[in-house]
């Protein structure tokens, strides 16, 4: 097995081991449990992935805070549910068709490569990979966009203002986003949303 010290590649179509068909895990931690309709899959999500380090740190289109890596964000155990491919090109369009992005925001990992913006995140998911029997994890790869967006630096504090300033549609979207987010995502931000905005979970 290579390092996966900054090595950043473009996918291989397809991976073989010996003939072996092979496992494609696909990682999740938010609105993706819940809206995966353009995912082919085995099985159900499971929530023991690997630890990634995710915030709610990128601001949609829409005014709403989504979940991302953030190189700074505590490791949250994420869920993950195996894919119905054996080709690792074809579990990168799938996500990438259900997430609505192109094709370089969809991360991925094998045992010999891997593309991802946090170099640690890499290694973290093949360990994980190793000791649960499959051969490739995707997950979807964007990164934290809220300086660029608010024009703040990204901090718990400004998260709260940033959301505090936020009216009608836009508010409700926001609101109803990180209360549907999964029960075990508790996240820096989330816990801080709860104590001062009181916005606590509901069903997905």
């Amino acid at each position: 097995m290579v390092s996966m010290a900054d090595h950043i590649v473009n996918p291989p179509s397809i991976i073989s081991y010996g003939g072996k068909k092979i496992k494609i895990a696909c990682l999740g931690w938010g609105s993706l449990l819940w809206r995966s309709h353009d995912l082919n899959v085995k099985g159900r999500w499971r929530n023991d992935g690997p630890e990634l380090p995710i915030e709610f740190a990128r601001v949609a289109d829409d005014g709403r805070l989504t979940l991302v890596l953030h190189w700074d964000a505590e490791p949250i155990r994420v869920y993950w549910i195996e894919l119905d491919t054996d080709d690792l090109s074809e579990a990168i369009e799938m996500l990438r068709k259900q997430e609505g992005t192109i094709e370089p925001g969809i991360d991925f990992v094998t045992h010999e490569h891997g593309r991802c913006c946090i170099p640690r995140v890499l290694r973290e998911v093949n360990q994980w990979l190793i000791e649960n029997g499959l051969d490739a994890a995707v997950w979807t790869g964007l990164d934290s966009n809220f300086e660029s967006k608010t024009g703040m630096d990204f901090s718990h504090e400004n998260v709260i203002k940033y959301l505090k300033g936020l009216e009608g549609e836009e508010l409700e979207r926001a609101k109803e986003h990180i209360r549907k987010a999964p029960e075990q995502v508790r996240t820096t931000v989330r816990k801080r949303v709860e104590e001062e905005l009181g916005w606590t979970r509901i069903d997905g």
